[in-house]
C-alpha cells in the first residue's frame, strides 16, 4: 500500500546537557572585575547514595557558555565561553569566568562592589546546549 510521507525532527531532548543549578558572583573591591562561577553542577550519571555536590558533568568535554545582558535583560552585550577541550582534561579546574570592569563599563554597566548584571549561563554537550540558567546577580 501507499502511505503519505510524514515529516518528521528530532530534537534529541533527552540527550542535551542538564543546565548548571548554582552560579555565584564574587566582585574584587581593588580593580571591580565581576567574577561568575558555575558552583554546583549537574550529572546524569547514578551516584552512590549519600554523595556530595559538586558532582561532575556527564558529556565528553565539560563547557559553558555566559551570556551577559544589558541592565534591563533584553539585549545580549558579551558571550564568554570556558571550555576543558584542548587542556587534556574533559573537566574544567576552575569553572569561572571574569567580567571586567572596562568591559562593564563599555556594556553600559557602572562597575561598583554591588553592581548587579543580568547573566545566562549554558553548559555546552555533545549534542548542544542545555536549558539556560538565567539571573540577575
Amino acid at each position: 500500500d501507499d502511505v503519505e510521507p510524514i515529516n518528521f525532527v528530532h530534537q534529541r531532548r533527552n540527550a542535551l546537557p542538564l543546565p548548571p543549578r548554582t552560579i555565584t558572583k564574587t566582585i574584587d573591591a581593588t580593580t571591580l572585575t565581576a567574577r561568575f562561577t558555575v558552583t554546583h553542577n549537574w550529572s546524569r550519571s547514578v551516584l552512590t547514595l549519600g554523595t556530595q555536590p559538586p558532582h561532575p558533568m556527564d558529556e565528553p568535554v565539560e563547557s559553558y557558555r555566559f551570556t551577559i545582558y544589558d541592565a534591563t535583560g533584553t539585549q545580549i552585550r558579551r558571550v564568554k565561553t570556558i571550555t576543558a577541550s584542548g587542556t587534556g582534561t574533559n573537566t574544567i579546574r576552575d569553572r569561572w569566568i571574569e567580567y571586567t570592569s572596562a568591559e562593564q563599563s563599555a556594556d553600559g554597566y557602572t562597575p561598583g562592589p554591588s553592581t548587579l548584571f543580568t547573566v545566562s549561563v549554558e553548559q555546552l554537550g555533545e549534542f548542544g546546549a542545555s536549558p539556560r540558567w538565567f539571573k540577575k546577580i
